[in-house]
């Protein structure tokens, strides 16, 4: 016959006990210090998290407006010809004339949104990472700001993209290259030059007749150029070019040519004798009598 021993019934009473309550704020104690290690690194990685979310996303609202020119776009701005005076012009047309494109030029005018995804709703755009309303600023800045963490505006918290304000106009030159035959003049005086852009998405222009042809404050984005000439035979012809604006206040420069078609040649005396003859003729034969 086996016997178990005291000390084995000792132990299997010990295992089937419950955690004392020591042992339970041991353990809590352990949590709490834990917590108070690792809660800031945490607090610190969201917060960084964060700060590079709500730069991406200023970064994409500053597209919309500006548009891209490397990519061939120039959002709002370009194509109504001024920056938004609220958040809400980005997704909704309000009083903006509809886009259109010029037949001549291709180059469009007018409201062509919506220029931001709404995201999860259609309020999503709107927010910063702490869920506070972006704003776009002092009107005519052209910079999208963030009240930051602690969702207050106008102290050292704010989050502002870029962080210079926005110089929205440029300068343009056009030259003008008039051809006849072989010849070509430099900025010819039969010329005029127009340039198209937006106003308030309106298509409209601005035309300079005495070359050299030169605009300033000139919007960024992409302007129809309409080059009009009196050509040899009496007829007007125009050629149109596309200038693309960057702003900033950087000049840009575009050449456009003109077939001004060929001078007609010089009559000889002899000729010129026979044209005098001939048009003293015509007159006598119109019974035009002309008094010298």
């Amino acid at each position: 016959m086996t016997y178990l021993s005291h000390s084995r019934t000792t132990d299997l009473r010990t295992n089937e006990r419950g955690i004392t309550l020591l042992e339970v704020t041991l353990l809590l104690g352990a949590l709490v210090i834990l917590s108070a290690a690792v809660a800031p690194a945490m607090l610190r990685t969201l917060g960084e998290l964060n700060a590079d979310n709500v730069m991406d996303e200023m970064e994409a609202l500053h597209v919309a407006i500006m548009g891209d020119p490397d990519a061939g776009t120039f959002g709002y701005v370009g194509e109504l010809g001024r920056f938004p005076s609220g958040m809400d012009e980005l997704v909704l047309q309000l009083d903006a004339p509809l886009f259109a494109r010029s037949e001549l030029s291709g180059v469009g005018y007018g409201w062509n949104g919506p220029y931001v995804g709404s995201g999860r709703d259609v309020d999503d755009f709107r927010l910063d990472p702490w869920g506070n309303e972006y704003d776009i600023g002092e009107v005519g800045a052209g910079q999208i700001r963030s009240a930051g963490p602690n969702g207050i505006y106008d102290d050292d918290d704010d989050v502002v993209y870029p962080p210079y304000p926005v110089d929205l106009y440029g300068s343009l030159v056009v030259t003008v290259r008039g051809h006849s035959g072989d010849s070509v003049t430099n900025d010819p005086g039969s010329c005029v030059v127009a340039l198209v852009f937006s106003d308030e998405g309106e298509a409209d222009a601005v035309l300079d007749e005495v070359g050299p042809y030169s605009f300033e404050l000139v919007h960024r984005g992409l302007h129809e150029i309409e080059v009009t000439c009196l050509a040899v035979s009496g007829e007007l012809v125009t050629e149109v070019g596309v200038a693309s604006i960057r702003g900033g206040g950087a000049q840009q420069a575009i050449e456009l040519h003109v077939e001004l078609g060929e001078e007609l040649p010089a009559a000889s005396d002899g000729a010129s004798a026979e044209t005098e003859s001939a048009g003293q003729s015509d007159i006598a034969s119109g019974g035009t009598e002309v008094s010298k």
